[in-house]
């Protein structure tokens, strides 16, 4: 999905494209506060559907041209090459596709261009202050309570760092 006032993109990735599913993430992208006036996709049902159900005015596409649909189909090709390039880099699976992607999303939407970001544009709440940590990269983590790590030696263990939502979250409202 892309904000085309304030350039925020996220991605959704899901086994299946029920009207169900595109609701939630119509309503996680939107956020509680946002009200949309405007929604432009193409003629997919579970995309009209959503809309409706979320009250969303929608314009649609020419089904069979997308080249009706140029921005939308841009932005997906950025998503899909930024996420692809974040599993290249690092060495992982395919199928962390979907965390590669939505990494990707976050790394764009709190870029610094030109003094701003699209996540400071869009919510105002300032800059991310976090530590900006490539998709994949090999890190030393805390474990939980429950980890036994022994007496001595270190005390923290190695792991990847896929797209943790909850950790970025909490470095974007500090």
């Amino acid at each position: 999905m892309l904000d085309r006032g304030t350039g925020c993109i996220d991605v959704y990735p899901k086994g299946s494209k029920t009207t169900e599913h595109t609701v939630e993430a119509f309503q996680h992208f939107a956020g509680a506060k946002d009200k949309v006036t405007s929604f432009y996709s193409d003629n997919a049902p579970g995309m009209k559907a959503a809309a409706r159900q979320c009250a969303w005015r929608i314009s649609a596409a020419t089904t069979g041209q997308p080249q009706a649909n140029g921005v939308v189909e841009r932005s997906v090709r950025t998503v899909k090459e930024g996420g692809s390039c974040g599993m290249v880099q690092s060495g992982l699976h395919p199928k962390w596709w979907p965390s590669a992607g939505k990494h990707f999303c976050f790394s764009k939407n709190t870029a610094m261009i030109d003094g701003d970001s699209c996540y400071h544009v869009r919510h105002g709440k300032g800059h991310f202050k976090g530590l900006l940590i490539p998709f994949g990269a090999l890190v030393e983590l805390m474990p939980q309570i429950e980890t036994k790590t022994g007496s001595f030696g270190r005390k923290t263990i190695m792991g990847y760092l896929p797209w943790v939502p909850c950790t970025i979250r909490g470095a974007l409202e500090r």
